[in-house]
């Protein structure tokens, strides 16, 4: 983009407004860092907070294609759900859906969760079922995605945050990957 006549190399200005300044700063820490901070999983709601931002972060990697960073945040997300023993809120599931294409392993994440939400019932909170219902309704893969995941799968799953972390990568089987392990 820098190395041409576009118009944001003469002005040296890249203007990015579908993009929230929080998952920016956050692609900024991770560019220079090359890590993360531990997110404090107190300051999280439905629709802001730490948690919101990795998941924004990653569909932000997916967009301008930075494979590294989608593989490290889904790291980060999946240690975090764990760490907080929490899953992703029906928002983000229809932000992840609504940001992502499909094939993307941040949907099979997502996909995952609502597996383990569905076959674990007991207290739903905040993933009732009519919630449930309408976002995938909203979203027909994701629809899709969860059927596939109970027909194979006849036993209840545990929480996707503790699977491997590979299986949610998009770096290829014989990669040696450095976000294997817990990541902040």
């Amino acid at each position: 983009m820098f190395s041409s006549d576009f118009k944001e190399v003469v002005e040296s200005t890249v203007r990015m407004p579908e993009d929230d300044p929080d998952v920016f700063n956050l692609f900024v820490q991770w560019l220079y860092a090359a890590r993360l901070c531990v997110p404090d999983m107190t300051k999280n709601t439905a629709t802001s907070g730490p948690m919101w931002t990795r998941f924004k972060l990653y569909c932000f990697a997916e967009k301008i294609c930075l494979p590294e960073l989608m593989d490290y945040t889904m790291s980060s997300i999946m240690s975090a759900c764990v760490r907080g023993d929490k899953s992703p809120s029906i928002e983000v599931m229809r932000m992840v859906y609504g940001g992502t294409k499909q094939g993307s392993r941040l949907r099979l994440f997502t996909a995952h969760v609502l597996h383990f939400l569905i076959r674990n019932g007991g207290d739903l909170g905040p993933w009732p079922s009519s919630k449930l219902a309408q976002v995938m309704n909203e979203h027909e893969d994701l629809t899709v995605n969860v059927l596939q995941l109970l027909r194979d799968n006849s036993k209840a799953p545990s929480h996707p945050g503790h699977y491997p972390k590979c299986m949610f990568h998009v770096h290829t089987k014989n990669h040696t990957c450095k976000y294997k392990d817990d990541t902040p």
